[in-house]
């Protein structure tokens, strides 16, 4: 199958989630995190700002008040004691672009010390898309007999492909506001959400270039089992581009 390059954006979320075992104390970690990131990118902070410093035992940092943004605005981080969570904050900015952030964060952490080992990765990508009723829209038949057309429902799949746990979530039909009975009129949305997941063994520790591999290839196993889920027909609305 030829996959876009390009198409109409419906993305919601376009979530990367890395867990790993911090080289520093867990508590320490935002506080060390923004010093190797501060000059790539920009932090942004609740009010009041969070005192810290780079002094011993002086790092830590409330970790729901402080997050790092890519120049662009495009990308956000949040990272905690365990974890490194990329999503997408002004537009998707476009998987090359989003990836060298990734690995951009990656190099200067690694650079810090600040991750000993990576224990999970995660790519979820979820599109939104209002006034669709997905299920018509899908290459997956789901008949049953005397359910009328006007319904709204949920089918979750999970299965291993490529060494990789896939989830694979519709919301069909959800009204922008809930009530009952089910609306007629537009006001609803759908949702496609895709959760590519791997582990990694303890004892089998892997390096930075293999989990920056396996981020390439997680990205890829979500991209083609996004577009063989819809049909060519709904595919041609969103303007594809090759």
């Amino acid at each position: 199958m030829k996959l876009p390059r390009k198409i109409d954006d419906r993305l919601k979320d376009a979530i990367v989630n890395i867990q790993f075992v911090p080289g520093v104390p867990a508590e320490t970690v935002l506080g060390y995190a923004h010093a190797h990131l501060n000059t790539l990118f920009d932090t942004v902070t609740a009010d009041p700002f969070p005192a810290f410093s780079l002094q011993a035992n002086s790092l830590m940092i409330d970790q729901r008040s402080v997050y790092f943004l890519s120049k662009d605005r495009k990308v956000r981080i949040d990272i905690n004691g365990q974890s490194i969570t990329f999503n997408v904050n002004q537009g998707y900015p476009g998987w090359a672009e989003y990836r060298n952030v990734i690995a951009d964060c990656l190099n200067a952490l690694g650079a810090g010390n600040v991750i000993k080992q990576f224990t999970r990765l995660g790519i979820r990508y979820i599109s939104q898309f209002d006034d669709v009723q997905i299920a018509d829209s899908i290459n997956i038949d789901l008949a049953i007999r005397s359910v009328p057309a006007e319904r709204r429902g949920q089918i979750r799949v999970e299965f291993v492909h490529q060494g990789f746990q896939v989830i694979v979530t519709l919301v069909d039909r959800y009204p922008t506001e809930v009530r009952s009975p089910l609306p007629s009129a537009p006001g609803f949305f759908s949702l496609v959400d895709i959760d590519v997941i791997k582990f990694y063994a303890t004892e089998r520790p892997i390096d930075q270039q293999t989990l920056l591999t396996d981020i390439d290839t997680a990205h890829h196993e979500q991209k083609v089992l996004f577009f063989e889920l819809l049909k060519d027909s709904f595919l041609q609305t969103l303007n594809p581009q090759y």
